[in-house]
């Protein structure tokens, strides 16, 4: 009897400890939640003067993080470490991307830890490799670690009595939550800076996931290219009649056929990667490193300065605007990644869509793989007839990390050479894609980049840059050429997708606007140039134009 009561008191003892270890660690994630936040760059605002669902929510978030994670593992203390692991590195990753891209960590960027395994190239540097390798060498320790010198709650308490308030645990938090969402009312600006400061971090997480997975903002808009192609070839058509009644009224000869169709050009247009003309912000730059640039701008049809939503990174934001013609304000929440969004609809009306009702057949080349922001989901639905990505291209051809510059303007000029068809050709670059301190500095003299020498230590990555933008600037007169050789007609767009990423040189010698620049020029008429500084979803619409207005001229 005594022997059974003292076992009775030993099991009552260790199922006690058991809660309590789990109570201890519970209320240790939430506190650290808490602690995590105040490290946040570039800040959060007061705890205190949030709204009390902003206050709860991450709590019940935490919550059901460390309940459900608890039943698996077992372990209180294990889970513990675990999630401050977890909030460790959403901080240093969030911080990271704060100094890189000038933007906090959003919803959306939870879909780059996979991508950084499948494209490790584009997202470890910025992290650093070192760091990297430790964290992740720290990880799998603390796993092992974990699992072997800690004794599992089942173990302690000799059977499953835990389980049932830590379903309780996990049951309560859910509901919380699912209460909070259903009845959120909290205005939310889609500026994570500003969010940021109002939300807290979590918070911010919270209620961006939310609307992510309620709104459906994309599909009730209207297409601003809508009826664009039916009123272009109106025009175009108009203008081809004007022309015929004035040939035929001068000529003894009779004009062209009324019946015939108008030719339309050739379209070419290129998002050249971290494309932006650094000279006005640093005037130490010799001014021949755009020296193509320079000539074909004053020829242009139309030139200026372009205003788009991304810095450093996050190409598919401005891609998405040039094709869709949609604004940040359009998308909403989906704005961190509109293509995550498309991916979901059968027919994405825009640009491509309008170009291949006018007759065009329209192709893209990118040299990096299709799954890549779900591009090879997203332009067929577009309405690209063709996709040539990576696949197309060899590691011979790269300078630097990516294909170059060169290699792909070849491949679309044999693209173009070889078919009579009425073409669309939307180039993506990828050679001045960074990181760019993984580069070796350029050879040969620097005053073929310079005119005054700046310090090598500040100046490192902006010297791997320029060699790869007089590459881009190698590229745009290589196209043109190509171009006025055609036998059709043709006009060719050149635009920038964001400011490279370069934060030593911005720190040391200032940093850019954050615009890049654009131009439309055309191969039938010498024309002076129309100035316009436009946001990048308004460049379609000129595109549009300088096709149509060739008409007559």
């Amino acid at each position: 009897m005594v022997k059974c009561a003292a076992s009775r008191c030993v099991a009552s003892n260790c199922a006690l400890v058991g809660v309590l270890s789990m109570v201890l660690a519970w209320f240790g994630v939430l506190l650290l939640a808490m602690l995590a936040e105040t490290q946040i760059k570039p800040g959060v605002g007061s705890v205190w003067s949030r709204a009390f669902p902003l206050l709860l929510a991450p709590l019940a978030i935490w919550s059901i993080a460390f309940f459900a994670l608890l039943l698996i593992l077992q372990r209180p203390l294990f889970t513990l470490a675990l999630l401050a692991a977890a909030m460790l590195l959403l901080v240093l990753v969030n911080n990271v991307k704060w100094k890189s891209l000038r933007e906090p960590f959003v919803h959306q960027d939870f879909e780059y830890f996979t991508d950084a395994i499948l494209h490790p190239r584009l997202y470890v540097p910025f992290f650093g490799v070192w760091r990297t390798l430790i964290a992740s060498l720290a990880g799998v320790l603390a796993v092992v670690l974990g699992l072997w010198l800690e004794r599992s709650l089942t173990q302690q308490s000799s059977g499953y009595a835990w389980f049932g308030r830590a379903f309780l645990g996990l049951l309560i938090s859910v509901l919380v939550l699912v209460w909070l969402s259903r009845r959120q009312t909290i205005v939310v600006t889609f500026e994570p800076e500003q969010d940021l400061q109002r939300l807290g971090f979590w918070g911010l997480l919270w209620l961006y996931t939310l609307q992510a997975f309620t709104s459906t903002a994309t599909a009730s808009i209207a297409n601003p290219y809508q009826g664009r192609a039916q009123r272009s070839l109106s025009k175009a058509c108009s203008r081809a009649d004007g022309l015929q009644e004035r040939r035929g009224s001068e000529s003894q000869f009779p004009g062209p056929d009324p019946t015939d169709k108008p030719v339309l050009p050739t379209l070419v247009v290129v998002q050249s990667e971290s494309f932006f003309d650094p000279r006005p912000v640093y005037p130490f730059i010799n001014p021949d490193v755009l020296s193509a640039f320079d000539r074909l701008r004053e020829q242009s049809w139309q030139t200026g300065a372009l205003n788009v939503p991304a810095w450093g990174a996050n190409t598919v934001r401005t891609e998405s605007a040039f094709l869709t013609g949609l604004t940040p304000e359009h998308l909403g929440v989906h704005r961190f990644n509109p293509y995550h969004r498309f991916a979901r609809e059968t027919h994405i009306p825009g640009l491509v869509a309008e170009l291949k009702a006018m007759g065009y057949r329209c192709v893209c080349i990118h040299p990096y793989p299709a799954g890549f922001y779900r591009r090879n989901e997203v332009y067929p639905k577009m309405g690209f007839d063709a996709f040539y990505d990576i696949q197309h291209f060899s590691p011979e051809q790269k300078c630097g990390q990516y294909t170059s510059d060169e290699a792909v303007a070849d491949f679309a000029v044999k693209l173009l050479e070889n078919t009579n068809e009425q073409m669309f050709v939307y180039i993506i670059t990828m050679e001045n894609h960074g990181p760019l301190h993984l580069e070796s500095q350029p050879e040969g003299p620097l005053s073929r980049l310079y005119t005054d020498i700046p310090d090598t230590n500040a100046s490192s990555d902006l010297s791997v840059y320029l060699n790869h933008l007089q590459n881009a600037d190698r590229m745009l007169q290589t196209l043109q050429k190509a171009l006025i050789q055609l036998p059709r007609p043709a006009v060719l767009g050149w635009f920038g997708d964001h400011v490279p990423i370069m934060e030593q040189v911005y720190e040391h010698y200032g940093y850019p606007s954050g615009q890049t620049e654009y131009l439309i020029w055309r191969t039938f008429s010498t024309d002076t140039p129309q100035q316009a500084d436009l946001n990048v979803d308004e460049l379609g619409v000129a595109l549009l134009d300088a096709l149509v207005c060739r008409i007559g001229e």
